[in-house]
């Protein structure tokens, strides 16, 4: 079957929250979502996982996977009720209503050679409703819609008449299959 399954862990170490730090103490209380959403900023870092299918055709390769990204608050962040804006809760307070996860939907279609076009959409799942003063909030939709070129690693080269693959190593400072000439003068200082 021509499926290809991706499972994706990694930790997200989230120190942005600290540019706005000034500015939320003379305030006296933290961003709002709106201002956390538009700056990319988020006072707890996040164990992001993913769990992903391809179908591997030839012409059209579509694709889903579900996203989380789990809060871990690690940062010295204090969430107090009274100081948070409307609409908004503490991270405790409100659990995986507030995480944020998307769900996304694509294909990448290959119309000639190794050119493609990749069009996607990523749904909010979790995080679109429900907000922590914590995160900045998960956006309801996204459109990513994109253009590529794959370039093959190995080079070609010839031995005894039939033509084989061969990876692209470096072999003192110069890699095979690169036309040019080399002389080696007297005078080479």
């Amino acid at each position: 079957m021509p499926l290809r399954v991706h499972l994706n862990v990694g930790y997200w170490l989230d120190n942005s929250a600290l540019v706005a730090e000034e500015v939320e103490d003379a305030r006296g209380f933290p961003l709002t979502r709106l201002e956390r959403l538009g700056a990319g900023l988020n006072h707890a870092d996040r164990v992001l996982m993913g769990l992903g299918l391809e179908g591997e055709f030839a012409l059209v390769r579509p694709f889903v996977e579900w996203g989380l990204g789990i809060p871990v608050e690690r940062q010295s962040f204090r969430c107090a009720p009274s100081r948070i804006a409307p609409g908004e809760r503490c991270l405790n307070d409100v659990g995986f209503s507030a995480w944020p996860s998307t769900l996304t939907l694509g294909a990448r279609v290959y119309p000639a050679g190794a050119f493609n076009v990749l069009g996607a959409a990523d749904i909010g799942t979790s995080g679109t409703a429900t907000f922590a003063a914590e995160l900045s909030p998960t956006l309801p939709w996204t459109a990513w819609l994109g253009l590529g070129h794959t370039f093959d690693t190995s080079v070609p080269w010839v031995e005894g008449g039939c033509h084989r693959r061969r990876s692209a190593h470096v072999i003192d400072g110069l890699a095979p299959g690169v036309p040019g000439m080399m002389r080696a003068t007297a005078d080479w200082k």
